[in-house]
């Protein structure tokens, strides 16, 4: 099998433009709140892109985007995901992208 003459052109391996990051969600503040109330919860990771969308026990959260590693959300924490009242938070860049892996939220 010969290559030559069929290599690849220069700037061609960069031609992703307009696809989106992986997000990846790292750590969240606060980590835990009392039930039935509202928070501002602050979403850190990496790939975040304006228009993510963090998600609390697999509902969309108001969210704003601060910057590729940063987003908030507005979290209501009277849902209950479990006994142990653990609320997975994940995000989503966009809507055909699967959620990110979750870090764990605890209603107290």
């Amino acid at each position: 099998m010969s290559f030559v003459g069929g290599g690849w052109r220069s700037g061609q391996a960069g031609d992703i433009t307009g696809v989106a990051s992986t997000a990846t969600v790292t750590t969240l503040n606060p980590t835990t709140a009392a039930r039935k109330q509202v928070i501002t919860l602050t979403v850190t990771g990496t790939g975040f892109v304006n228009g993510a969308v963090v998600y609390a026990a697999f509902n969309p959260c108001a969210t704003t985007f601060v910057s590729a590693t940063s987003l908030t959300c507005q979290l209501n924490t009277t849902p209950d995901n479990g006994a142990a009242g653990a609320i997975p938070i994940s995000v989503r860049n966009r809507s055909s992208e699967a959620l990110s892996g979750s870090q764990n939220f605890t209603a107290t």
